[in-house]
């Protein structure tokens, strides 16, 4: 839900100041994403991510943080 609304937000702010949104939105957005953001994953959580399509994305906090 939050990507599809992102998606939205995309391409009215696009439409709306093309050229404040260029660099971001070359042309308007076409797919909306799901996408998590975080250190770790289990394994049934990565598999339930790729059966939905949602990126996953390694976050690393600091040289003493694992990840």
């Amino acid at each position: 839900r939050r990507a599809a609304l992102f998606l939205k937000a995309g391409r009215a702010a696009l439409a709306q100041e093309p050229q404040e949104f260029l660099g971001v939105f070359p042309k308007a957005p076409e797919k909306a994403y799901g996408l998590v953001v975080g250190r770790r994953i289990t394994q049934g959580g990565r598999r339930a991510a790729e059966r939905k399509g949602v990126l996953f994305a390694k976050y690393r906090n600091g040289y003493d943080r694992e990840g």
